[in-house]
């Protein structure tokens, strides 16, 4: 491995390693998504652009082992929005880098964040499994969920 990939999984790591501890407990969804709302066999997805955009999709068909990343780019294609994404593969996974433009903060002291029925989500969106009637809302976000 090149120093410069050495480099680039140290601050991937040290940032997933921030979010799994700025995440440590219960916190409250951005969302303003009901669950009960969520049609049968669908998934949710709120996007919280930071911007004061919200987009929503709400009728995203469920498939079993679909992960939290399959649905996101599902709402992208149905909403025309593009994701960009790194695979880090293994233990790791995607990392989300833009949703619709909207990510890659220069400082890093932002990045997406996500929720499933408004718990913070402790894995990552390639390892986190969705269920039916599922709510999930990402946030591009520095601040700590509250608790």
């Amino acid at each position: 491995m090149s120093s410069e990939s050495l480099h680039r999984f140290v601050v991937l790591l040290v940032v997933f390693g921030a979010g799994v501890l700025i995440g440590v407990g219960v916190a409250q969804t951005p969302s303003s998504l009901d669950r009960a709302a969520v049609p049968e066999g669908t998934v949710s997805v709120m996007l919280d652009l930071g911007d004061g955009r919200i987009e929503t999709v709400t009728n995203v068909p469920w498939q079993e082992g679909q992960t939290v990343f399959d649905v996101l780019t599902a709402a992208a294609d149905e909403k025309g929005f593009i994701i960009e994404s790194r695979d880090f593969g293994g233990d790791l996974g995607m990392f989300i880098e833009t949703i619709a433009g909207v990510g890659k903060d220069p400082e890093g002291t932002r990045w997406w964040q996500f929720w499933v029925n408004n718990v913070y989500s402790m894995v990552g969106v390639s390892f986190s499994k969705t269920q039916p009637n599922d709510v999930i809302a990402f946030k591009f976000t520095g601040q700590r969920p509250e608790e």
